[in-house]
C-alpha cells in the first residue's frame, strides 16, 4: 500500500487516489497516490535534445520513451519516416505534440506507459452519475490532476451524465475515477494525513455508512 507523504487531502480526494493507485504497477502507485502522475510526462518541461530526422516515427517514440524511462505502446497504424525538420529546443511535451501533429496521433501517459493511437480511434464514453453533478466531477478530476483539457468533456444535468472523448486509456481512467468519486460520496472515510518521511496517521477505511469500520493495522517501522 502506498505511504502518504504529502499534505492532507480531503477524504474524497484520498479515496479516489487510493482506488486509482491500486490499478497501477507497484513502482507507479506512490506517484499516483501523491496525485501527480496523470497530469504530465516525466520532465515535461525539460528540453528534448535528440534529433529525429529520417527516423521512423516508431523508432523516434521508442527512443523518446527510453530517455524518459517509461513504457510505450504504439498503435501499429502509427508509422512512417520523419522527413520534416522539427523546431529546435522543444520540451519533452512539445516534442511529442509536434510528432502527433505530423503523424495525426494522440497520446496519453497513464503514469507508467505512454500510449499512442491514431486520432481516428478516439472513443466516446457516456458515464451515468447518481450522486454528483458533471461539473462537480470535472472539478474533482482537475484537482487530482487527471483532467486533460485537450480531450472533450461534457456534462448534461438533465440526463445526469458525463460524456468524455479521448484515447481509450484516458476514457477508461476517467470512468474509473468517476466510479470512485460516486462510491466515495456514500462511504465513511477516514481522513488521511502524513508527515514528511513518516507513515499516515490513519489509513483509508472505506466502509458503507452504518457498518463498523474494520481495524487497520499500521506496522511499527521504527523497529
Amino acid at each position: 500500500m502506498p505511504i502518504w507523504t504529502g499534505p492532507a487531502r480531503t477524504t474524497l480526494q484520498a479515496a479516489v487516489l487510493m482506488a486509482l493507485s491500486l490499478g497501477l504497477p507497484a513502482h507507479a502507485q506512490q506517484a499516483a497516490f501523491d496525485g501527480d502522475v496523470y497530469s504530465t510526462l516525466p520532465g515535461a518541461n525539460l528540453p528534448y535534445l535528440l534529433k529525429a530526422h529520417d527516423l521512423d516515427v516508431k523508432e523516434a517514440l521508442r527512443l523518446f520513451a527510453k530517455n524518459l524511462r517509461i513504457g510505450l505502446i504504439v498503435d501499429e497504424t502509427v508509422k512512417g519516416p520523419i522527413t520534416e525538420d522539427l523546431p529546435d529546443r522543444l520540451t519533452n511535451t512539445a516534442y511529442i505534440n509536434e510528432l502527433g501533429a505530423i503523424f495525426d496521433f494522440v497520446w496519453y501517459f497513464d503514469g507508467s506507459v505512454l500510449r499512442v493511437s491514431p486520432v481516428g480511434e478516439m472513443e466516446m464514453e457516456i458515464i451515468a452519475l447518481r450522486n454528483n453533478s458533471g461539473d462537480a466531477v470535472i472539478e474533482i478530476l482537475q484537482q487530482l490532476g487527471i483532467y486533460q483539457s485537450r480531450f472533450m468533456h461534457r456534462s448534461d444535468p438533465r440526463s445526469r451524465t458525463l460524456t468524455v472523448a479521448g484515447p481509450k486509456s484516458y476514457t477508461a481512467l476517467v470512468k474509473k475515477a468517476v466510479q470512485a468519486i460516486e462510491e466515495a460520496d456514500r462511504t465513511n472515510i477516514v481522513l488521511m494525513r502524513g508527515e514528511e518521511g513518516g507513515v499516515p496517521d490513519a489509513l483509508s477505511a472505506l466502509t458503507d455508512i452504518g457498518s463498523p469500520a474494520p481495524a487497520v493495522a499500521v506496522p511499527d517501522i521504527g523497529n
